[in-house]
């Protein structure tokens, strides 16, 4: 009984794949959402300098 329990729990481990969206894909949206990040903080940060009497 136990080993056929042991069997079936070893076989839900197993490797399931990358899912409903592919690790590439996933790292290309956060890639994304940080470069769009950034740019808003350099844009914020460019006019906040600006600002500054010279």
């Amino acid at each position: 009984m136990f080993l056929k329990l042991a069997t079936r729990i070893e076989m839900l481990k197993q490797d399931r794949g990358e899912g409903p969206i592919p690790h590439i894909i996933m790292i290309a949206l956060i890639s994304a959402g940080a470069v769009i990040l950034a740019a808003g903080i350099l844009q914020v940060a460019t006019g906040w300098v600006n600002k500054i009497p010279k």
